[in-house]
């Protein structure tokens, strides 16, 4: 998790994906959220996979701000973050 922290530190980045398997999302997802959003309170925390309700509903609490998965628009999705970082197409 440190490194993950230290590259988003580096990065400058406004926009995090958070990629792992379904059994480690419950470990980690809390944790890189919330050192995320204290480095950067209005950095975009997405998770990659589409968890149940129950979940979901957990890492937003977390501070996820959305989820990126199949059943998702992903290119309306990828319009909207760029917009929201200010870039204009």
């Amino acid at each position: 998790i440190d490194e993950i922290i230290d590259s988003f530190k580096q990065s400058e980045s406004t926009i995090v994906v958070i990629c792992s398997t379904d059994d480690q999302y419950s470990e980690v997802v809390p944790s890189i959220t919330n050192q995320i959003k204290t480095i950067s309170p209005n950095a975009k925390v997405l998770l990659a996979g589409k968890p149940t309700i129950d979940d979901m509903n957990l890492y937003k609490e977390v501070g996820i701000d959305d989820f990126i998965h199949i059943n998702v628009n992903n290119f309306e999705k990828l319009q909207n973050l760029q917009k929201d970082g200010g870039i204009t197409v």
